[in-house]
C-alpha cells in the first residue's frame, strides 16, 4: 500500500501503461488476498520487456531469462524501460555550460577565448567562471553558424 503513496506523482503520470508501478502494487495485494500468484505474472512481463529493451545489457537479459527481477540487475523496481527524452535547447546549453566548466580550467577559458578572437581588454571584463564558459559557447556556436 505504501506504494500508493510513495508513488503518487509516477501512478497519475504513466496512466494506463505498463511502466505504472499501481499494477505491480494491486497484483501484490490480490496475491496476498486471494494466493492467487499475479505479482509473479506482471514481474514476468516485467523481464519480458526488460529482455526485449534496447536499453538492457546483455548480461541483464541472461540474468532476466534466468529469473532475477529487473530490481536485481539494476533497471528499477518496475523496470525502468522509460524511453530516452531528446533534451530541450536549455537543458542542453546547460550541459554544455557544466561540462566545460567541469573539463577547462581558468587558463585554458582565457587562451580559448583570445582564440576566438577576444581582446585582452573584454577578457578582463569576464571575471567569473560562468561568464567567460558562457562566452565561449556563444562564440564557438557563431563560429560554426558562418
Amino acid at each position: 500500500m505504501n506504494t500508493f503513496t510513495w508513488e503518487r506523482k509516477n501512478i497519475i503520470e504513466k496512466g494506463f501503461s505498463l511502466d505504472n508501478p499501481a499494477y505491480l502494487a494491486v497484483a501484490q495485494v490480490i496475491s496476498g488476498l486471494t494466493n492467487a500468484p499475479l505479482d509473479i505474472a506482471v514481474r514476468k512481463m516485467n523481464n519480458i520487456r526488460g529482455i526485449m529493451s534496447e536499453q538492457s545489457e546483455k548480461w541483464q537479459k541472461v540474468a532476466l531469462s534466468l529469473g532475477w527481477t529487473t530490481w536485481d540487475v539494476g533497471l528499477g523496481y518496475y523496470g525502468g524501460f522509460d524511453p530516452v527524452k531528446p533534451l530541450t535547447p536549455e537543458q542542453q546549453y546547460d550541459l554544455d555550460v557544466s561540462n566545460m566548466r567541469k573539463e577547462t580550467s581558468t587558463k585554458q577559458q582565457k587562451q580559448m577565448l583570445l582564440d576566438l578572437g577576444l581582446t585582452r581588454q573584454e577578457l578582463k571584463k569576464l571575471k567569473y567562471e560562468e561568464d567567460r564558459v558562457k562566452k565561449i559557447i556563444e562564440l564557438q556556436k557563431k563560429k560554426k553558424d558562418e
